[in-house]
């Protein structure tokens, strides 16, 4: 976020970030209400319930197969 560039050139900045004005200077920056990776701050409960369930599936399959 420290690269100056042009507000009204679309090609001032990378792709993944936008040209805006950040007290008083025109800075590449990550674009108003998103970012530029697939992170976010919001719990999905439902994801390690089923990661530990594919998990002990597993687990009991290789176990099962190993004393048959």
């Amino acid at each position: 976020c420290t690269r100056e560039c042009v507000v009204e050139a679309s090609d001032s900045c990378p792709t993944e970030l936008e040209c805006r004005v950040i007290d008083g200077e025109k800075l590449c920056a990550v674009p108003e209400g998103g970012g530029c990776c697939s992170s976010s701050d919001q719990r999905v409960p439902w994801v390690t319930g089923l990661l530990t369930a594919v998990l002990g599936f597993v687990m009991f399959r290789r176990r099962r197969t190993a004393h048959a």
